[in-house]
Parts: structure tokens; sequence; C-alpha cells
């Protein structure tokens, strides 16, 4: 099955600043304890970087339901596949 580019409905501007928030959070608290986590700074530019884009689903949609109805699963592959297929990288 082929996978294509999907378009967010939304506009960056209806982004909530709450999940950046969120991830620069949790990267204060890798710096502060690295030996705490299971997973390093690339994991979190990782996410970031795939916030901003729509090569994965993951972050489409503002619910489980929009993304069942965009077809989001369909047309896309999740984020969190390419990271398990990976944890050498993000360890």
């Amino acid at each position: 099955m082929q996978r294509e580019l999907l378009t967010c409905p939304r506009r960056d501007k209806e982004r909530s600043p709450v999940f950046l928030q969120f991830i620069d959070c949790v990267w204060q608290l890798t710096e502060q304890y690295p030996v705490d986590f299971e997973f390093n700074s690339h994991f979190l530019v990782t996410i970031m970087d795939h916030f901003f884009d729509s090569l994965f689903g993951t972050f489409l949609g503002n619910c489980d339901l929009e993304r069942k109805k965009l077809k989001v699963p369909e047309k896309t592959c999740s984020l969190w596949t390419l990271i398990l297929n990976q944890p050498d990288i993000f360890a």
C-alpha cells in the first residue's frame, strides 16, 4: 500500500502551543536528570519535526474520530512505528 503526503486541514496558527511547551518541559527534565529517561533529545526533536509536517498522521486532527473521518491511518504511517523500529537511535 502506497502512503501519501496528507495535508492537514488546520493552519499553523490553529496549532496549540501546549504540546510544544510540554515537549520543552520534558527536554528540560532530561537535561537535569539524563539517566532517568529511556530516550534522548533526538527523540524529542524527531517528535517536534513531525509535529509540524504531515509525513506521519500521528498529529493530524484534533481527536481519533476526526482522524478516522480523514482516513489518516489508511493514508499515512504512524510516527511511533518509525520510532519503535529504530530504538538504538532514540535511546
